[in-house]
């Protein structure tokens, strides 16, 4: 494990972490000056600190906020102030040179956003004075309040997502990976968690069919081309579902293989279930009985949790086979490295990042925030 402490350089300044890639943790400082708001995007080296100014932009007008998306070779940033317009920038991770810079206007006012590649953005939009008619009539055929478009940025063009319910789950789950030479979208059409639907039908009177969940898969290029193409399913392929009787939740990719929280209402039953990307037969991998699980998605883990007096015990129970006893003050589990590092986070006036060596027994604390890449924490 490495701990990049940049506390000291960035003291005092207003900094978003974007992303660790390549040796290279990238940031924005926001800095606000009298009649004007600027972000400054920056690239440091993890081997020896060098800081390098990648772009800044400068606000006549304030309030902006921004949101950070990364590919493999660009940085793109969206400013909003909740209002009808947005500034999107696309940038060059290595030489910070602009690729793409634009005040795009909106049909409503700004809700959300997410990118699905480097050229493509959903962005979401709530009722305004000037649109409320078409919003309207938008909310009687889709029981929804916001409309979402898909910008183009490489040809400059923008489109009305008629796929509403795809593109919701686009916006509220999703996960992506790479099969056969494309990159796929993962969705899961989900009520929250497993109480919580049981409670709905528990109080409803309703069919099996009206309160189905769902895993679908569709490949990037084919949503995108059925949203350009003005079609009203984008077809999204349903690898597992289910209806009153149970419920069905994403956990992560693991490999070739999707690890899924599945519940039966009739049985009482809960387990970890896998099936492949694209379907096919459901394996049960571990069964719940009422534990305490934490799940790495980006590494594909499951541990079992429990808390006896002031420590807390963590068994390795998917693609993991550690077993540690940390302290409970080290806060909220971020994360174990390395099967020897536990990071705990405390989250308040002051936050805090906690990083236990069990190994050693020993606990160092800092009064940072913190990102995780890999086996690399950077403070900041």
């Amino acid at each position: 494990m490495t701990v990049i402490d940049l506390r000291d350089d960035m003291y005092k300044r207003r900094i978003d972490v974007i992303e660790i890639d390549d040796g290279v943790i990238y940031y924005a400082e926001e800095l606000k000056t009298r009649g004007a708001d600027s972000v400054c995007i920056y690239g440091c080296s993890l081997d020896d600190g060098a800081e390098q100014l990648l772009s800044c932009f400068v606000f006549d007008d304030s309030g902006y906020y921004q949101h950070y998306y990364t590919g493999k070779n660009s940085i793109i940033i969206l400013f909003e102030n909740s209002g009808s317009t947005v500034w999107i920038v696309k940038i060059d991770k290595k030489t910070g040179s602009e690729m793409y810079r634009r005040r795009i206007p909106l049909i409503g006012a700004f809700c959300d956003c997410v990118a699905v590649d480097d050229d493509n953005i959903l962005i979401y939009t709530k009722s305004d004075n000037e649109h409320k008619d078409m919003f309207n009539r938008c909310l009687e055929s889709t029981n929804c309040s916001l409309i979402a478009h898909l910008y183009d940025l490489s040809k400059c063009e923008r489109y009305f997502v008629r796929d509403f319910e795809t593109v919701m789950l686009v916006r509220n789950n999703m996960q992506t990976f790479t099969a056969n030479g494309e990159e796929w979208m993962l969705l899961n059409d989900s009520f929250g968690n497993a109480k919580e639907k049981q409670r709905i039908i528990q109080k409803l009177s309703i069919s099996d069919n009206e309160l189905e969940e769902s895993i679908r898969v569709i490949s990037k290029n084919a949503f995108l081309s059925a949203v350009r193409k003005k079609e009203h399913d984008t077809k999204p392929k349903k690898i597992v579902t289910a209806g009153s009787k149970g419920s069905v939740q994403l956990e992560c990719i693991c490999g070739e293989n999707i690890l899924l929280r599945a519940r039966s209402f009739v049985n009482n039953a809960e387990s970890y279930c896998s099936i492949p990307r694209f379907g096919g037969k459901i394996t049960n991998v571990l069964d719940i009985n009422g534990e305490a699980f934490f799940t790495d998605s980006d590494e594909g883990k499951v541990y079992s949790i429990s808390r006896t007096g002031d420590e807390t015990e963590l068994i390795g129970r998917i693609n993991s086979d550690v077993h540690i006893t940390y302290p409970v003050s080290i806060g909220r589990l971020v994360k174990c490295i390395d099967d020897r590092y536990v990071i705990g986070e405390t989250k308040g006036e002051k936050d805090y990042i906690t990083v236990y060596d069990s190994e050693l027994d020993l606990k160092d604390v800092y009064q940072a925030s913190g990102t995780i890449k890999g086996s690399v924490l950077v403070l900041y």
